[in-house]
């Protein structure tokens, strides 16, 4: 797996570190890599294992999402892990696609549908 500080491959897809999506301040080519290839997803869906604390390894992560999107769901997360994390969601999307208002919360929660983990009680 190659690695530079914003970013790391794994099979041939950029995994972003949420801290340089987050920032807005995307260095040339990246913009392009995250909407071109599937390194917006990939790298959401990687840092939402992090942030919520599993451990699992990127590639192990991708390998799943591959095959089978429903393995997603057997991963719980805690309410404010989920609510933490759609803040976090807000701040990457509206610094890739400068969405705003209902568009951002509603791309937020179509990321959340599709692809966010169980909810712990």
């Amino acid at each position: 797996m190659a690695k530079n500080e914003n970013y790391s491959v794994v099979d041939n897809v950029r995994i972003y570190t949420l801290d340089y999506l987050m920032n807005g301040d995307l260095q040339e080519g990246d913009l392009e890599a995250l909407l071109n290839d599937r390194g917006l997803k990939y790298s959401l869906i990687v840092n939402m294992f992090k942030f919520s604390e599993h451990k699992l390894s990127a590639q192990e992560i991708i390998n799943k999402i591959k095959t089978d999107n429903s393995w997603l769901k057997k991963y719980h997360w805690t309410k404010r892990q989920l609510q933490s994390y759609e803040e976090i969601l807000e701040k990457i999307y509206y610094n890739i696609y400068r969405y705003s208002g209902n568009e951002l919360k509603s791309n937020v929660q179509w990321f959340i549908i599709q692809y966010g983990l169980s909810v712990k009680s």
